[in-house]
């Protein structure tokens, strides 16, 4: 197994298309990785390139014992558990194994200009404080990827999710946020920007300040919001809209602690739900994606509680089966 194959096996991982032989392979790599972290903290440049062609070797020849082993049906296969977010991974293919180390790394002990990933757990919503004194709220499932230290070009950020951002002024280092390819570029503003992976549709909502939205490269769609003002963008369409909203309340309660709705479909009001409490919601009757809903919720409750009190509300029922809610009833009311 050389390094070129190991790199086929994560890539694989990644994409859910690994087998359990394989996936097996991943994990102990990964857990030989975390277990020399000290190791690896201690040496610099050549020593590091070194020292991980030597790790690649014991790596090796342990997978190997280990299979050796499992067809004398003398091992076994044990569970493990990822203690950094999925994102690192990736990372690994993009930027070489010593990224897994660097991402490990204790604060304090990360290079000047290197990038950092931050990533919310299923649990808590982080705030984070920027280089440059801007502020960001990253709500839960999300990920932001910037750099320590900003230079004297622009300052770039990495989204996956959501997060409300309030960006310190300086007219000569715009603010630039990138999300799957949608850009949003601000001098010194507060906004909150939802582009999570798998969803539909991109969301940029401005609170205060001008925000400048363009659409992927290659396309020339482009707008400036303002105040109360948000712009969509559709992927699958490849259409970059913008519109004049009353309040930006509902589109930014989350980052203190609320959910509120105000005539939203209950498809948009499901995936909120699902992201802050980590459930999943199957509507058993499609009709019932199509209510709209009207409400605020507090985070902390109990998630009984908040689907109890929506699915009073368009009269239908809700039960929960291992993590799933399953939502059924006429739709909006109807007996």
């Amino acid at each position: 197994m050389d390094q070129r194959n190991t790199e086929a096996l994560f890539e694989k991982y990644l994409q859910g298309k690994s087998t359990p032989e394989e996936t097996e392979r991943i994990h102990a790599w990964l857990e030989q990785l975390n277990n020399d972290e000290e190791k690896w903290s201690g040496k610099r440049g050549q020593e590091q390139k070194e020292y991980l062609a030597g790790l690649y070797e014991d790596v090796r020849h342990s997978i190997m014992k280990r299979e050796e082993n499992k067809r004398r049906g003398k091992g076994r296969s044990i569970p493990f558990k990822l203690t950094f977010p999925r994102i690192a991974a990736a990372l690994v293919l993009l930027c070489g194994l010593s990224f897994l180390f660097y991402i490990n790394r204790p604060a304090d002990k990360v290079a000047p200009n290197e990038y950092i990933v931050e990533a919310t757990t299923g649990e808590d919503i982080k705030e984070l404080r920027l280089s440059d004194g801007s502020v960001v709220w990253l709500n839960k499932g999300s990920s932001l990827q910037h750099s320590e230290e900003f230079t004297a070009g622009p300052r770039e950020v990495f989204l996956e999710g959501e997060a409300f951002f309030q960006v310190a002024p300086d007219a000569s280092r715009p603010f630039i946020i990138h999300t799957g390819g949608m850009k949003t570029r601000v001098l010194g503003t507060s906004f909150n920007v939802q582009a999570y992976k798998g969803e539909k549709e991109m969301r940029v909502v401005v609170v205060t300040g001008q925000v400048e939205v363009s659409a992927p490269s290659g396309q020339n769609d482009k707008v400036l919001l303002t105040s109360k003002q948000m712009a969509t963008y559709t992927p699958d369409e490849k259409q970059l809209n913008k519109k004049t909203i009353q309040s930006t309340e509902q589109y930014t309660a989350w980052k203190d602690g609320k959910l509120l709705f105000r005539q939203t479909p209950m498809s948009e009001v499901a995936a909120q739900l699902e992201r802050a409490f980590g459930l999943k919601i199957k509507m058993e009757n499609s009709a019932i994606r199509h209510c709209k809903i009207t409400g605020r919720f507090d985070r902390s409750q109990a998630a009984s509680l908040t689907i109890e009190a929506i699915c009073k509300s368009i009269e239908a029922r809700f039960r929960i089966k291992d993590g799933t809610v399953f939502i059924d009833g006429q739709g909006c009311g109807k007996k």
